[in-house]
């Protein structure tokens, strides 16, 4: 029996970090037809699931990863990673038709950036035989980001948390927000944790984009009633903000001596959550923990070097 099953993606990364990238409202730009040169590089192992599962081994927990690579040298990245961090492959399925996925990861030396993603079909988790039984063998099903083509998926794993009595974390992503409110309700109401930045929680209410306080609360109450037991939105440098179904609670953001790279913030974030309510802690201190996880991974190049390995 796995303490966490982590269910979504994995990916091959690479960082070309440059001085020389420029923005204009928000975008980047770059001529085309022309170069640009990067003055530092960096090579690590992503994917929200894959991420949390290191997060979560780290932390203690006994977990495997629920993920598709391919059958090459990226691949064999993950999986070496994965194993090194002392996370089951089990789970893991190698697509032979497909390549690992794979980010450029633009950066700057401030911490933002831009990526330029190939999925391919290692999002397809019903593309390849699994047994959905198999799901049974953990007490907490972690679910990220999938696939608009598995979109079902997400419906048959939190009936399987909530007819084998398991906990459901469910951290969507941008295919499961395309859905909508209404069509994730079925999911959302099957979930012990909701977590959601603001941006992605004003999407999936389909309302303009808003930090305003009564907004936020408005939108936890909300997916609240639509059964989620503990709902989540972060703030970014604002901090994060959660309801039980009686009380709001706020915890600031942890304060970061400079911030390298924010790529994965939120997967530790999310991580540190739920890794500190698994352990009994308040929601309060649940929800510190995360903000600490989160603050010493945007303190390193990648989203899983800086991980804590205790609370």
């Amino acid at each position: 029996m796995y303490d966490i099953l982590t269910i979504g993606g994995a990916t091959r990364d690479v960082f070309l970090v440059s001085s020389r990238y420029e923005q204009q409202s928000g975008n980047l730009l770059l001529p085309w037809g022309e170069k640009v040169i990067a003055e530092e590089i960096f090579m690590e192992i992503g994917g929200g699931a894959c991420n949390s599962a290191v997060g979560f081994s780290r932390l203690g927990f006994k977990t495997a990863f629920w993920g598709i690579v391919g059958a090459d040298q990226n691949g064999e990245e993950v999986a070496r990673r994965l194993r090194s961090e002392k996370v089951s492959l089990e789970f893991l399925t190698i697509n032979r038709e497909s390549k690992t996925s794979y980010s450029v990861v633009l950066a700057d030396k401030n911490g933002g950036h831009s990526i330029c993603m190939y999925r391919g079909e290692n999002d397809d988790l019903l593309g390849t035989p699994f047994n959905l039984n198999s799901l049974t063998r953990a007490k907490l099903l972690y679910l990220t980001d999938i696939a608009s083509s598995t979109e079902g998926l997400s419906y048959k794993i939190s009936n399987i948390a909530r007819k084998q009595k398991a906990k459901l974390v469910f951290v969507p992503g941008q295919n499961q927000l395309d859905l909508g409110f209404d069509r994730l309700i079925p999911v959302i109401s099957k979930a012990d944790i909701l977590i959601l930045n603001i941006y992605e929680a004003c999407r999936l209410a389909k309302i303009d984009y808003s930090r305003d306080q009564k907004t936020i609360r408005a939108l936890l109450a909300v997916f609240c009633a639509a059964g989620a037991k503990i709902s989540v939105i972060t703030e970014d440098e604002d901090g994060v903000v959660a309801f039980d179904g009686k009380k709001y609670t706020y915890n600031p953001a942890s304060l970061v001596k400079k911030i390298v790279d924010t790529t994965g913030a939120g997967d530790a974030f999310s991580v540190g959550l739920t890794a500190g309510i698994l352990k009994g802690k308040t929601l309060k201190e649940s929800l510190d923990f995360g903000c600490q996880n989160s603050a010493s991974v945007i303190s390193f190049w990648g989203a899983q070097k800086g991980l804590l390995s205790k609370i």
